[in-house]
This record gives C-alpha cells, structure tokens and sequence, in this order.
C-alpha cells in the first residue's frame, strides 16, 4: 500500500531509512488529508450523538414550531430558562453548539428512521 501511495504522489528515489520516514509521514498525510485512509478518533461518541441529542433536536424544533419568529439561539436560552425543560436542559454547557452537533449527526434519513422505529442495520443493500 505504501508503495502506491508513493506512486500516487510521486516520490523520487529513496536513499536512507531517514528519507523513507520522512516521506512515509508525508505521504500518510497526504493519504489522510485527501481522504483515501481514515483516521480512528479515540473515546467513547458523543452522547449528542445518542438519545440526548434526538431530544434536543425534537426540543428545539417543537419550541421553533410554536413560535417561529425565535431563533435557535433565543429557543436555547428558552430551554434553559423555563420551568420543566430548564430541569433537563439547564444544566448543560454550550447547549448551541451541542444542538449544531446533533442536527449534523441526526439528519431527516436517520430521523426519519428512528421516528418510524426501523434499525439501523435493516436498510436494503444495493445489488449488483
């Protein structure tokens, strides 16, 4: 593999073992960067990720729906603030950026899978 990836970016002709490391992480970058391999993150997900983040997302929409003319920002300080849902939300650091994280995960199709109770691993495969 590492040779097709010197290939790829057209190393020249390796002549220590210093070189082929210096080119080695040069070309890894390379690869990573322009997203032929992929780098595992370490740790748990986020739990934004998880059921916390599908309700906040139903929060905030529903809130939105009631009163179209608040932002997300002015929904948030809302949540926060108000009687039963500052119990839940109240206590939470950068609640705005944590909404922008799980509408980014939880997008309509996988939405609309959990709304619909479909597991994750029933979607049909493409034939070929």
């Amino acid at each position: 593999m590492i040779n097709e990836l010197f290939a790829r970016y057209r190393v020249p002709p390796i002549r220590s073992s210093d070189d082929f490391t210096l080119y080695c992480t040069d070309v890894l970058h390379c690869a990573v960067r322009d997203g032929l391999l992929h780098v595992a993150r370490d740790g748990r997900p986020s739990k934004w990720k998880g059921q916390l983040g599908f309700e906040l997302l139903e929060a905030v929409e529903k809130l939105q729906a009631r009163t179209p003319t608040m932002t997300v920002t002015e929904v948030i300080k809302k949540l926060k603030t108000d009687g039963a849902t500052a119990v839940k939300w109240g206590k939470e650091l950068d609640l705005e950026k944590r909404y922008y994280d799980a509408r980014k995960f939880w997008r309509e199709p996988k939405r609309l899978m959990k709304y619909l109770g479909i597991p994750k691993n029933s979607q049909p495969k493409n034939s070929q």
